[in-house]
């Protein structure tokens, strides 16, 4: 499945989801721009996300965030993750609770002149 967030919309978040359980994120691209491809830290706010797993999550395009992953009650596992030329960061774990990702096959590539 393909989701193109378009251009001209700065605030937008082509995935927003609080996952519980056996729900997955699996075989998806995101394109387009705006501030996060796929925001996974609702749970941190109040909610509670896990356990459960993103896996084949391509983000492409002109994000802030290309992943805001965060977790108020448990974890979620991230496999298999391209992230391409994000504004600001790739990944950005928001309350450091414990996660999972396997580093191979994961592939962030930053924008160029950015450290």
């Amino acid at each position: 499945m393909t989701l193109d967030t378009g251009s001209g919309n700065p605030g937008a978040e082509a995935i927003d989801w609080n996952c519980s359980n056996t729900a997955a994120v699996r075989n998806v691209t995101i394109k387009g721009s705006g501030r996060i491809g796929l925001n996974s830290a609702r749970g941190s706010f109040g909610g509670g996300s896990g356990p459960c797993l993103v896996k084949n999550l391509t983000v492409a395009g002109a994000f802030d965030y290309g992943i805001v992953a965060g977790s108020g009650e448990v974890g979620i596992t991230y496999e298999h993750l391209t992230v391409t030329l994000p504004r600001v960061a790739g990944f950005w774990n928001v309350d450091n609770n414990s996660w999972g990702a396997r580093p191979e096959g994961n592939y962030f590539r930053k924008r160029p002149g950015h450290s």
